[in-house]
């Protein structure tokens, strides 16, 4: 029983360190992309704590982080918009909206992407903020 105790509170740890180092943290991505086919809150609150203006000088982070971002944005946008409407105040929206404006690749679909968030039931400016700048991204690939 202590062994099983020990467990629980040495992972509970580990996750809540996750979060409270996340800025930057390749392996909440990591984590992530071990998750996708059946992504959770915790899944999508450590993807988005990660943007922080001070990665913009890891590339490779970056690039990882962007590609990421719309993996899960086109998988599950219901509950990525669902975690930065909640928790507005706790990620930097600007930023990740930001980075829905430019993906690092042309592998996503996506028009496919913004017809999924249109298609939310739920209707307030974190949705409208990201359709906007997915809208754009679609524009600036058509130039």
């Amino acid at each position: 029983m202590k062994l099983i105790l020990s467990f629980i509170i040495l992972t509970l740890s580990a996750e809540s360190n996750d979060l409270e180092q996340c800025e930057c943290n390749i392996k909440n991505l990591v984590t992530v992309n071990q998750h996708l086919e059946k992504l959770s809150e915790t899944d999508i609150q450590l993807l988005l704590c990660t943007f922080d203006e001070s990665c913009k000088n890891n590339s490779e982070f970056s690039s990882f982080s962007n590609e990421t971002l719309f993996e899960v944005l086109s998988r599950n946008p219901e509950l990525v918009i669902k975690e930065l409407s909640v928790n507005n105040g706790k990620y930097n929206l600007n930023l990740i909206a930001s980075e829905l404006e430019k993906p690092i690749h042309d592998g996503f679909d996506l028009e496919v992407i913004v017809e999924k968030v249109k298609a939310l039931h739920q209707a307030d400016e974190i949705k409208s903020l990201i359709l906007s700048s997915l809208e754009n991204a679609v524009e600036k690939g058509k130039q």
